[in-house]
Parts: C-alpha cells; structure tokens; sequence
C-alpha cells in the first residue's frame, strides 16, 4: 500500500522537528558541560520562548511536552547555576517569565523559581508572577500558593494576602490539613472591617485572573477571613 501524501507530510514534519529538538538539546547539554559560559548566556532564555504561546504550539507539531522539558532544562540549570547571586535580578526574572508564560506543567520550577529571586536575589516581590503563571498552569497545585503565602507572610509582612494564599492552598487536593489554622492566624493579625477584607478578597482573585464565583477556594476563604472574630475564635 502506498502511504498516502498527508501521512508522508506528517512523518517529514515530525522528523524535522524531531532533529531540530534534537539540537536544542545538544545545546542544553553543552551549556551543562561548560564551566565558563559568560553571564549573558545564563540569561539567555531557551529558543523559541519567546513566541507567543498559540505560535509555540504550531511550530512544536504536538510535541510541546517535550518543548518544555527542554525548557524547564534550560531553566533549571541557571537557576542552580551557584553563581546565581551575580546575576542581574530583572534579567533573570524576564528569562524565568519568558518560561513560565507557556505554563509548563513542572511544579518544582515554580517553586524554585520563586525560592532562587526570594532569598538568593532577596527580590521577594518578583514571586507574585511567577506564583501567578504557576496557579494558571497547576491550578490544583497547594505548594505553588503556599510558596507565596510563606513570602507574603515572613519577607513581605503581608499576613492579609498570606492568608488568602494559605487558605487557597488549604483548599486544593493533598495539602496538608493545618494549613487552614495557618491561615485563620495570619488573618487574626490586621484588624480590618468586613468590607476591607472583602475588597482584599476580590483584589486576590483579580490578580490570579478568575472569577471569585469559579473559585473552588470561595468557601474556604470567604468564613476565614470575612471577619476578624471568626478568625480569632478559631485560636
């Protein structure tokens, strides 16, 4: 039977993108080998990052898992690069972003990512974009919203978000049951009417982008932090 033009079009194109993957990896492997690569290539980010995500998705013909894995590489290696300290922060923030936007599906990364500008680079409110691009891509994640919470609440003295962000991660499959008094602690610290923490309420899920409606986390947060006895009664 003779294969027919579609199905030869369909195996040309997975093989070209197959040795252009190829490569890229030789190009991670050999950046891995190397001890003195310049800074400014340790900021570059991977190839094709910096296509829309739509476009990524063509261009990778169906592969895009193995497209991230390679890019998660790429990223993971600066960010345990133990020079990672001389680096320019808002460099490498534009290089983590230029990753995460494409909403890889490696918890860890966002997780790192978060933990390398938080203390290594000690920029702590570099985390909240990351923390966003990492609920979008794992939204039943509960260490990417703990991970911004303990930020929010030890570096950024913010216990009102830490709250919401404990809370949210409180709500999501496996996290840990005394992430909830966590939460009503940090809540019990500001003194704020119902109103303002009803304004911080939607602020937080404004800035994850969903609505407080399709939130799973709504009944979670909305008795925890709606009022300040509530919260103090739950001590």
């Amino acid at each position: 039977m003779v294969p027919k033009p579609k199905a030869l079009l369909e195996v040309l194109l997975t093989i070209i993108w197959s040795a252009v993957l190829g490569v890229a990896f030789y190009h991670v492997t050999d950046r891995l080998r190397s001890e003195a690569y310049l800074s400014a290539d340790r900021l570059s980010p991977p190839p094709l990052s910096r296509l829309s995500t739509s476009i990524l998705n063509v261009v990778t013909l169906g592969h895009r898992g193995l497209y991230d894995d390679f890019a998660d590489i790429w990223l993971l290696q600066t960010l345990g690069d133990e020079k990672v300290k001389q680096l320019d922060p808002k460099a490498l923030v534009d290089t983590i972003k230029m990753v995460t936007r494409h909403g890889p599906k490696l918890e860890s990364l966002y997780l790192l990512s978060c933990f390398v500008l938080a203390f290594e680079l000690q920029q702590p409110n570099e985390c909240l974009g990351i923390t966003i691009d990492g609920i979008k891509a794992l939204p039943l994640s509960w260490r990417v919203p703990l991970t911004q919470g303990y930020v929010d609440a030890f570096l950024l003295n913010d216990p009102v978000s830490a709250a919401l962000y404990y809370e949210l991660a409180s709500s999501r499959p496996g996290a840990p049951p005394y992430l909830r008094g966590f939460a009503t602690k940090l809540s019990a610290r500001v003194e704020l009417t119902p109103e303002e923490r009803q304004v911080a309420k939607e602020q937080f899920f404004r800035t994850l982008g969903i609505a407080e409606r399709d939130a799973p986390s709504t009944s979670v947060i909305e008795p925890k932090v709606e009022t300040q006895g509530g919260a103090a009664g739950a001590n």
